[in-house]
């Protein structure tokens, strides 16, 4: 189960990564990863889906939820306002491992 610790330490890692990439670079990164309406709705159902199926703790899940909220904001590409890029970075990793291992588990 990935725990708040874990998850907070690994976005303190990416931000501390980021501190070395200029700003030009940081921003189309941070563009990069806006979301569409589909990504939007996909990444709620999976933190709601990986929490009920123990993958992820609590803390997480509400982060998660926190940092998409309810519906799009049109303001920060799909984001909250002010989800920090490390975040973003972090929450659009994580969803990838986790929407990969539910295909893997459909699999025969």
């Amino acid at each position: 189960m990935l725990t708040s610790e874990r998850f907070h330490a690994y976005c303190a890692e990416v931000d501390n990564k980021l501190q070395s990439v200029n700003a030009d670079k940081q921003e189309e990164m941070d563009k990069n990863l806006d979301l569409t309406f589909e990504e939007h709705f996909r990444f709620q159902q999976t933190q709601a889906e990986s929490f009920a199926g123990g993958k992820i703790d609590q803390a997480v899940a509400q982060l998660i939820y926190i940092s998409l909220g309810e519906s799009m904001s049109q303001t920060n590409g799909g984001w909250q306002p002010g989800v920090p890029l490390a975040r973003k970075f972090a929450i659009t990793k994580l969803m990838g491992e986790l929407l990969s291992a539910k295909v893997r588990a459909m699999r025969p």
